[in-house]
């Protein structure tokens, strides 16, 4: 009887995602629905099962890389999208009364419960000023006012999404786009946090609002 081929370390199907190393095992029973749901996210996302079910539970074992009452401001968000979309019907994505709605809904919630001055003034963090000092001069005024600066992070923050976005459905990147991900040789790897940031531009419709611009 001929001897049995033994496969050779490292041999065998390529993992379809971004995690290697996988050789720990865990057993456990799921819900017919929730595996199907898992499945499709998969398919959506072009990774296999495993993949798709290690990356979400790296998601929800790490949940320290974010502050707790910035995790409280995400789901209190997604609450008021939600109680915003219902009445209307619509998307705020596509609809300009919902999506509308939401913005001031968002400005009043965070109004009411940051921090405020009573006279109006604010006092300008000091690594704010550090990194205002490396600017010209007319930027750095405007990075040193909340307003400035709330709209470069969140001018950065797009940048980031529609980067990640690109990239995860296949696109080269290019000189502009940021962050600089580090590629592996052959396939493009993406770590857990630029995925994240890549579905999170996805699902925001990135590709949509790109083909109305054009």
């Amino acid at each position: 009887m001929a001897a049995k081929r033994r496969r050779a370390p490292g041999g065998g199907r390529k993992p379809k995602g971004e995690f290697v190393g996988k050789s720990a095992t865990i057993t456990t029973r799921i819900r017919p629905d929730t595996r199907d749901e898992l499945e499709t996210a998969a398919r959506t996302n072009g990774r296999s099962l495993s993949q798709e079910a290690e990356l979400r539970l790296r998601a929800n074992l790490r949940p320290t890389d974010a502050q707790r009452r910035n995790r409280a401001l995400g789901h209190a968000i997604t609450l008021l999208a939600e109680s915003i979309e219902k009445p209307t019907g619509r998307s705020w994505l596509e609809d300009p009364f919902t999506g509308r709605a939401l913005r001031y809904a968002i400005e009043h919630f965070a109004f009411y419960f940051a921090a405020i001055s009573t006279d109006g003034t604010v006092e300008v963090p000091p690594g704010i000023k550090e990194e205002a000092s490396k600017m010209p001069d007319l930027f750095a005024e405007q990075f040193r006012q909340p307003a400035g600066f709330g709209h470069t992070r969140a001018h950065f923050l797009i940048a980031e999404l529609e980067s990640a976005a690109r990239l995860l459905a296949g696109v080269p990147p290019n000189e502009s786009d940021m962050p600089f991900f580090s590629l592996a040789d052959g396939p493009m790897l993406f770590s857990a946090h630029e995925t994240v940031l890549g579905n999170l531009g996805r699902d925001l419709g990135l590709a949509v609002k790109k083909s109305r611009e054009k």
